[in-house]
Formats: structure tokens, sequence, C-alpha cells
């Protein structure tokens, strides 16, 4: 859920009510949420796979959702964060 200073997607002209869904089933629902997912390794990828669409129509989408948010939000959003000092939350045993 959003709070109350994000970009719901659904908000987002150009975003149409299919795409918004199929992103909310993984409860990805605001304009902020795609931008970050984006940046990441294969976010364009990832996304492109959720939603049934090329990565140009990606693309295209993220365009919309940046143009939604306030120039330094999407600045702040396109920034390298260093997640090294976080695990994975589980760790895989292996059999030797």
């Amino acid at each position: 859920m959003a709070s109350r200073h994000e970009v719901l997607l659904s908000t987002v002209p150009g975003w149409i009510p299919k795409y918004v869904q199929k992103l909310g089933k993984s409860w990805i629902t605001t304009a902020e949420q795609v931008v970050a997912i984006a940046e990441t390794p294969h976010g364009i990828t990832n996304l492109a796979e959720q939603l049934g669409v090329k990565e140009p129509e990606v693309d295209q989408l993220l365009e919309k959702a940046r143009a939604a948010l306030p120039d330094e939000v999407v600045h702040r959003l396109r920034e390298r964060v260093d997640t090294s000092e976080f695990g994975l939350g589980a760790q895989l045993h292996r059999k030797k």
C-alpha cells in the first residue's frame, strides 16, 4: 500500500489497469517502486516478464512513471545503494 506521499501506478497516465493489476499481484503499486526496481540489475527484464511485454515497452512505461514523480525523487531512486552489509535472509545448506 502506498503512503500518502507516493504516486499510485493507477494514477499515472499510460499505465493501463491490466499492467497495474499484474504488478499489484507482487505488491508493486507505486511509481517509486517501479523506478527503483528498474535501477536494479535485471530490473527492466524482470518488469517486462511480469508485465508480459518487451523491454522497449517497459522503457516507455518507466518514462511515464518518472514523469509523475518530482525530479529529486527520480534522482534519489537512480542512485546506487551499497547493500553488501545485508544478507539474503536465508542460508542454503548443501549436503557434502
